[in-house]
């Protein structure tokens, strides 16, 4: 099957973006002009994808919210709130904003909104949730750590993050990496989650029989980063390698047909089971403690169940940098 609408043949969000605004162009559409220029800005927002998907969705009226999903089924204990307002619709609302604030405080509205929608759904499931004020403080501690950290580096990872840091409040990262014994007889399996404060939640350290080169290992260990969180039910958290073509081919929006393809559809799939995610990129400088767990998986035989020996020290030295 072939894409018609891309240079190269293959389906991408930003091909299928200009093709729906082209074709309400030539419709016609009164609102274009303000439909086009509120999209650009929230295409261009510097904030995570989730975040733009959550806007593009809340302007068409498609999230399950409780009034949407009532018109569906019969909800129990179904309330609404009407708020008198001068805008007639979110679209109007966001292009307001966009207008009016500077895209750095554009960002911070849309993450905002984000972390109001996040936090309401906590509160429907029976979890904890953010009172006002600390929705504001996450939202700009999430939006700060998301633009200080490089998800995935273009071209050389020169510039790029080169220490651990640490996650916003409340949310969880997860470093992961893999290594390869002699002659690819096993791979290495190194993941460890730790919290805002630094802390080592948990840890992951396992060795697979089966052979492969070090993309293949960085693969399976992002998929244990991912099976890892979900079994822990973390549902904000941040899984952070150093393997720069592994993340580009987890970003991407094509099918992989390479040896490590199926591994990779394997951790987008997992991927949606979470309330959010982010990839990041790091220089192996910090990411020494998963690197640690990984290199002594291969002298071991199985799962680790006990804190090995040294990995207190490499925890120090993070938190040293």
């Amino acid at each position: 099957m072939v894409w018609h609408y891309s240079s190269n043949g293959t389906f991408s969000g930003r091909s299928a973006y200009h093709l729906a605004l082209s074709r309400a162009s030539s419709a016609g559409s009164s609102s274009m002009s303000t439909r086009s220029k509120v999209w650009r800005a929230i295409w261009q927002a510097r904030v995570p994808n989730k975040t733009k998907v959550f806007s593009w969705r809340a302007i068409r009226n498609i999230l399950p919210t409780a009034q949407n999903l009532q018109r569906r089924v019969a909800l129990s204990n179904f309330r609404w709130f009407v708020i008198a307002a001068q805008f007639s619709s979110v679209e109007d609302w966001l292009s307001h904003l966009s207008a009016q604030l500077s895209a750095t405080d554009f960002d911070l509205a849309l993450m905002i909104c984000w972390s109001i929608w996040w936090s309401r759904n906590l509160k429907s499931v029976g979890k904890d949730f953010l009172y006002p004020q600390q929705v504001i403080d996450f939202a700009r501690s999430y939006l700060s750590a998301y633009n200080s950290y490089s998800s995935v580096p273009a071209h050389s990872p020169l510039g790029i993050q080169s220490v651990w840091l640490p996650p916003p409040p409340n949310c969880v990262k997860l470093n992961f990496d893999g290594a390869v014994l002699e002659e690819g007889r096993a791979i290495g399996v190194g993941v460890a989650a730790r919290n805002s404060a630094g802390n080592l939640l948990a840890w992951r350290s396992l060795r697979l029989a089966q052979g492969g080169s070090a993309l293949v290992a960085e693969a399976y260990a992002a998929r244990e980063a991912l099976k890892f969180a979900w079994h822990h039910r973390w549902p904000l958290v941040l899984i952070e390698g150093d393997c720069v073509s592994l993340l580009h081919r987890i970003s991407a929006a094509h099918m992989d047909y390479s040896v490590v393809g199926p591994l990779v559809s394997d951790i987008k799939a997992l991927v949606h089971k979470f309330e959010s995610v982010s990839f990041l990129y790091v220089r192996r400088s910090g990411n020494c403690v998963a690197d640690f767990l990984a290199r002594l998986a291969l002298n071991l035989d199985g799962d680790v169940a006990s804190l090995p020996p040294g990995l207190h020290n490499v925890l120090i030295g993070d938190l040293a940098k």
